[in-house]
């Protein structure tokens, strides 16, 4: 189970992947500290538009969203933020820090 500060609980059982994306960001968040949190925040809002437009992974995020347990009434609007979590990752950890600046 997972939550929000709202009390909104999500069962991550059929999804693994949830789990294993929590722990990256707990650990970005030890490493890093409110940054980290910050950075990931960021992430999310940019996967949720690409949920939003269909851009990315859409065959992906349709699976995740028909194997959380949610009703069907506002399903795929209740799912989104769980189903992008995964993919939701600072640009910092996707990409390596150049050592010098571009000219």
């Amino acid at each position: 189970m997972a939550g929000d500060d709202g009390g909104y609980l999500i069962d991550t059982g059929p999804l693994p992947d949830l789990g294993r994306a929590l722990l990256r960001h707990r650990a970005l968040d030890h490493r890093l500290g409110p940054a980290g949190d910050a950075l990931v925040a960021d992430a999310r809002q940019v996967t949720l538009w690409w949920w939003q437009s269909k851009q990315v992974a859409r065959q992906l995020w349709r699976a995740r969203e028909d194997a959380l347990p949610l009703g069907p009434r506002l399903r795929r609007r209740q799912a989104a933020p769980a189903v992008v979590y995964p993919e939701a990752r600072p640009m910092p950890v996707w990409w390596p820090c150049r050592s010098s600046p571009s000219r």
